[in-house]
């Protein structure tokens, strides 16, 4: 409620406009603020008596760094200085938790963890039940395509790795009726960081882009959905980006009302759960062949337009690997830092990583980790 004739918001961006009441048209609400930066909430203005609504948060968009005022009536008579801070309703914060889930929810420290389950042919079982609820048609998509490939002489496309993930469960479950269980742990620990990651974005506008991702293109949808789940639960504010004629990173993390910085993920070939350590030399060429990929141009997904991330994704990651792809990373920035490139991607993070390994699942038959 405008309880004096000062703008109840204020700001100072250079460019900023004002917001005036929309009835009377004469008092100034806010005053040199910019877009995005008010969201679900009413002001009554002081002279007319007239309430205003600010705009909804589309439930695509993440919430910047943000104050949120309490629940009801509060009397604003000096005005509040934002600072570039959004003003956010409490609608607005709870809708953006519905399709983004709880922040520390999937991969953030629990205080009391749940038991660790008994592994067991109804355990199992219940995981592939889980995994074809989660994703429906899509998984009939996929095991009509299996049937196709299984019926193919020569299958122009490998298989898809969902379906060898729930043969060998199966195969499993058979074996839990003889003398001899087994269990693929790789598999299952794969598809229970898949469920726990995908499932708190069911209710995202995103969510048919991930499933038709997962359909064909899975492993780079897979590192996709633990990249965003892992940003948004380290505090971070994550959103998706459609794909379309310009080359766009995956992922923006949004900051302030303006400010973004951007996310692109990678899942090189040679991660694809190489049978050996790759090893420093080895590492060190994925690193500069994924940015290279990446690109940094101002037409390029690392656009110096924005600060950028780049996510270099793996899958059944040797233990070796994790240490030599962080000296490798190191190394690769201080000579790109001495050369001048980059300057974006290193100065955004400033002591944060610029690179990040997400890797989808152990392996701990073979000794690797995940």
């Amino acid at each position: 409620m405008q309880a004096s004739r000062k703008p109840v918001l204020r700001d100072d961006w250079p460019d900023g406009f004002d917001y005036v009441c929309g009835h009377c048209k004469k008092m100034v609400i806010a005053s040199c603020v910019t877009e995005g930066q008010v969201w679900d909430v009413a002001f009554q203005c002081f002279l007319c008596k007239g309430v205003s609504l600010s705009s909804f948060l589309p439930l695509e968009n993440a919430l910047p760094r943000c104050v949120v005022p309490p629940p009801g009536r509060t009397d604003v008579t000096s005005g509040i200085d934002l600072q570039r801070i959004a003003l956010v309703g409490q609608a607005a914060v709870d809708r953006r938790q519905a399709v983004a889930g709880v922040k520390g929810a999937t991969f953030g420290y629990v205080a009391n963890p749940p038991p660790l389950p008994e592994v067991d042919a109804k355990f199992l079982e219940r995981v592939i039940e889980e995994v074809r609820q989660l994703l429906g048609s899509t998984f009939e998509a996929i095991e009509q395509a299996d049937r196709l490939w299984h019926e193919s002489a020569m299958p122009t496309k490998p298989r898809h790795r969902l379906m060898i993930m729930v043969e060998a469960l199966r195969s499993d479950i058979t074996s839990f009726g003889t003398a001899a269980p087994a269990c693929h742990v790789d598999y299952l620990m794969e598809l229970l960081a898949l469920l726990q990651s995908l499932e708190r974005w069911q209710k995202h506008p995103f969510w048919s882009e991930l499933l038709q991702g997962l359909y064909n293109d899975y492993r780079h949808t897979v590192i996709l959905i633990a990249a965003a789940t892992q940003l948004e639960d380290a505090g971070n504010s994550v959103e998706f980006q459609r794909t379309g004629d310009d080359r766009t990173p995956d992922l923006f993390l949004v900051l302030d009302p303006r400010e973004r910085v951007a996310v692109e993920v990678k899942m090189p070939e040679a991660l694809k759960a190489s049978s050996v350590a790759l090893g420093y030399d080895k590492l060190l060429q994925v690193i500069d062949a994924s940015m290279k990929s990446a690109g940094t141009g101002p037409s390029d997904q690392l656009s110096p337009r924005h600060p950028a991330m780049l996510v270099i994704g793996s899958f059944q990651t040797w233990p070796s690997d994790l240490g030599d792809f962080e000296r490798a990373a190191t190394y690769y920035f201080r000579e790109v830092a001495n050369s001048g490139e980059y300057k974006h991607v290193l100065d955004s993070l400033q002591n944060v990583p610029a690179l990040l390994l997400c890797s989808a699942a152990p392996d701990v038959r073979q000794g690797r980790t995940g």
